[in-house]
């Protein structure tokens, strides 16, 4: 899930921007979650310091109260800890913008307020659907994790918690996902996953398994082992190059 923040000092914007944010994610069904609107930004870094693994949208003001780079401070802290966090400013200090690119801040968009509110809502509301995508391409084709959806929620799982996938029995428009204390259903087709993530094994028509969380192969029975008591089969012509990727 995409988890969004607000930080603006003005309490009438702050309302107005969280009003946008969250009738976008009710009329889009947008996975996102607004997770903090508020005019400090330690309680933004104080969340993160305590979620790191965050995937977030940042819609920040950059003068908060007489600190006239407060936001812009707090967006060079968060792309130096989150390299894939989406940042939005919204802000009247047009001569800022040149400092968003001196400092790599490389904003998803720079809103000006001066510009009226109606343009500043359009242009939010498009944001929050380029940064829904950014994200969905994110979760689904990053290396380190497998990521899936279900409806219009993403989900992802560290690789070193995956075990296999397989063809769910009567129909090969659905995968069934097994993983560390968790499995789930999901519509796709194997040999997409497997073109996707080519580091995975296909020991049979049906299953896609992942070498790394294997605790033990019985060649004889071809049976592969995972964790937690899970396991599937191998066909008999994958055998050999099953045991040999796990020599």
């Amino acid at each position: 899930m995409l988890t969004t923040f607000i930080l603006e000092d003005n309490a009438k914007q702050r309302f107005y921007y969280q009003q946008i944010v969250r009738t976008q994610i009710m009329i889009d069904q947008l996975d996102m979650q607004l997770a903090l609107v508020t005019a400090t930004p330690q309680k933004i870094k104080d969340y993160l310091q305590h979620q790191p693994h965050t995937h977030g949208l940042f819609l920040l003001d950059i003068e908060i109260g007489n600190q006239l780079t407060a936001g812009l401070d707090l967006a060079e802290w968060i792309r130096n800890h989150f390299v894939d966090a989406q940042i939005i400013f919204l802000t009247t200090h047009t001569e800022m913008a040149f400092l968003t690119f001196e400092r790599k801040i490389a904003p998803l968009d720079y809103l000006l307020k001066d510009n009226g509110a109606p343009k500043v809502e359009q242009q939010l509301r498009q944001d929050l659907k380029i940064a829904q995508q950014r994200y969905q391409q994110t979760i689904l084709h990053t290396k380190q994790k497998f990521g899936y959806r279900i409806g219009q929620r993403y989900y992802e799982i560290p690789f070193s918690q995956f075990y296999f996938l397989e063809t769910a029995p009567g129909n090969t428009g659905k995968l069934i996902i097994h993983a560390d204390h968790q499995q789930a259903e999901f519509i796709g087709r194997l040999s997409e996953q497997a073109e996707k993530y080519p580091h995975l094994f296909l020991a049979h028509r049906s299953i896609l398994l992942n070498p790394q969380t294997i605790t033990s192969f019985d060649a004889a029975k071809r049976i592969a082992y995972f964790p937690d008591q899970q396991k599937c089969v191998v066909a008999f012509r994958k055998v050999g190059a099953l045991n040999r990727q796990l020599r």
